[in-house]
């Protein structure tokens, strides 16, 4: 769990289900990890408390090189998709869209 200070009103699945989301109203709460990594992702909402600039960018660079697909909404792991070319995506669900995804990360890390 980690403190996240949102500074506009958002609303965040923070147990882990498509379609169950809370209202974040502006101040301090303490959220999953998952829902601050998309504090993270997404500044103009808020900032994840207790991270210095350094720590922060590492995690970040991480995320990009592998990042926990399962933490993403569907909107945008069809933005994902999407960017990589996946047909077919707009009929996926959550669970394969992640799997689409994963193969094609398995099959160009194959490549190089």
């Amino acid at each position: 769990m980690r403190d996240v200070e949102i500074t506009k009103q958002v609303s965040l699945n923070l147990n882990g289900y498509d379609r169950e989301a809370t209202v974040l109203e502006p101040g301090t709460h303490t959220v999953p990890e998952h829902a601050a990594s998309w504090i993270r992702r997404n500044p103009s909402f808020g900032q994840v408390l207790g991270e210095d600039e350094e720590s922060t960018e590492d995690e970040e660079s991480t995320e990009d090189e592998s990042p926990d697909l399962t933490a993403l909404t569907v909107d945008e792991l069809r933005s994902r998709a999407a960017a990589a070319g996946v047909e077919g995506r707009s009929a996926m669900n959550k669970d394969q869209l992640v799997e689409a995804l994963t193969a094609l990360s398995s099959q160009r890390e194959g490549e190089e």
